[in-house]
């Protein structure tokens, strides 16, 4: 389980610094044509994109039980926001910028938009690298105690009298 939510949350993350790269790099070296590719590309992307936060969300969730640990608090508030911004904000935009670039309309209300979904689009990449962060230090302090407890089997300390 362990290993299913590090790499569904690797995928998560690695999913939206994709998009928001590959929006900023088009959008500064590419053509309307290409910006209208990418668009199209992301929309298709996206349900990857929620199925590997929900499996993240969701195992996470379980590994963690009953845990009040402030950390896993942290991750999962971090969760929340992460998901609220992809449903009332990054779908919406994907979208509305994917039927605006096929249509050619790429003015004012394009940028706007897809400012917003720059912004938004960081700030998710953001809380997904805490994160991940977080959940590797998590990772390194559980891998250390386990350590520590086989080497003591293996080496009993002796009392003498």
């Amino acid at each position: 389980m362990r290993t299913g939510h590090g790499v569904a949350g690797g995928t998560a993350l690695l999913l939206a610094l994709t998009f928001l790269v590959a929006s900023v790099a088009v959008e500064l070296f590419g053509s309307d044509h290409a910006v209208a590719g990418v668009k199209r590309g992301i929309l298709f992307t996206v349900p990857i994109l929620a199925i590997c936060a929900i499996v993240a969300g969701g195992s996470g969730s379980w590994l963690s039980g009953k845990s009040q640990a402030k950390v896993i608090s942290r991750k999962a508030k971090r969760m929340r926001i992460i998901g609220g911004n992809a449903l009332f904000v990054l779908i919406p935009c994907s979208v509305m910028l994917d039927r605006m670039a096929s249509a050619g309309e790429f003015g004012t209300r394009f940028t706007a938009l897809q400012t917003i979904e720059f912004i938004f689009g960081l700030i998710n990449v953001t809380l997904l690298g805490l994160n991940m962060r977080d959940g590797l230090r998590m990772r390194a302090r559980r891998g250390r105690a386990p350590r520590a407890g086989r080497a003591l089997a293996q080496n009993p300390v002796r009392v003498s009298r």
